[in-house]
């Protein structure tokens, strides 16, 4: 498996832990809001989990689930019970909303390396001013400091903009499935799998 995708169930749990950690509304982000109070699932694809949405208890329980059976599927826990949504369109519709936020998690980690290769950079400037001797050289290694700051500001707003594009993606897709799985509910048409320990 590669980094990014390890890496990118992380960043989008950290972006979604963030927003529930406010279940209280704000007149800013409703949405946001509504997001914390909906049922934890997992989006597996052809038997490889894309994403799971859960707290410390249920999210290692859905990983695991996804990881053990075959598939492409919606999983996720009502009511102390797992059930799982087969329906191939809506699959396909979950893929089709996540597919973005690989493309996002991968520039988020492409400027992630780029802010590594200039704080190294920055590291050796600042070993270089402490043996600096004469001011012409110091004013030098400041000049070059200033350089790397100014390069790790604007990456730094690329990667805010990034964040944000995330966070409206996920958000959006996040609010998809939470639909699919009401609508499932609703029609009764989801199969009760096994019980939340």
């Amino acid at each position: 498996m590669s980094k990014s995708r390890l890496l990118f169930p992380v960043l989008l749990g950290c972006m979604f832990g963030a927003l529930s950690l406010s279940a209280q509304p704000s007149s800013t982000a409703p949405s946001e809001a509504r997001y914390a109070l909906q049922r934890p699932f997992a989006l597996v694809v052809r038997s490889q989990v894309l994403t799971v949405e859960g707290d410390w208890k249920q999210g290692p329980f859905l990983r695991n689930y996804g990881e053990e059976h075959q598939g492409s599927y919606i999983i996720f826990v009502q009511d102390g019970w797992v059930y799982q949504l087969t329906a191939p369109t809506l699959i396909a519709e979950a893929e089709r909303l996540y597919a973005p936020m690989w493309d996002l998690s991968s520039q988020q980690i492409r400027l992630g390396a780029q802010q590594t290769v200039l704080l190294r950079r920055q590291e050796e400037l600042v070993r270089k001013m402490k043996n600096a001797a004469i001011p012409e050289e110091q004013t030098k290694i400041g000049a070059d400091e200033a350089s790397i700051g100014a390069e790790q500001g604007k990456i730094g707003r690329e990667q805010g903009h990034i964040g944000e594009q995330q966070r409206i993606t996920g958000v959006a897709f996040y609010q998809k499935v939470q639909a699919m799985i009401d609508e499932c509910g609703a029609k009764q048409n989801c199969q009760k799998m096994t019980k939340l320990n």
